[in-house]
């Protein structure tokens, strides 16, 4: 789970550098216009976490569909 919080956490810091950068770029462009949702923030690091335990149960599961005896005489 730490994986899927830190691969958001970074997401999130390149997309407010990006957001800067553009920022910067566009000089008559109000302020309010580019800043990042407290709302989107929680949600993205939500739905990565999710990812991440999603993407490490599903091999889990499936390795708990055989049976073990049958792996160990077939070695």
């Amino acid at each position: 789970m730490s994986v899927g919080g830190a691969g958001g956490l970074l997401g999130i810091g390149l997309a407010h550098l990006g957001l800067t950068a553009i920022q910067a770029g566009i000089s008559q462009a109000p302020d309010h216009m580019f800043r990042i949702d407290w709302v989107i923030v929680g949600l993205s690091i939500a739905i990565s976490v999710s990812a991440t335990v999603i993407a490490g149960l599903y091999p889990a599961w499936k390795a708990c569909e055989i049976a073990p005896a049958s792996e160990l005489k077939a070695q």
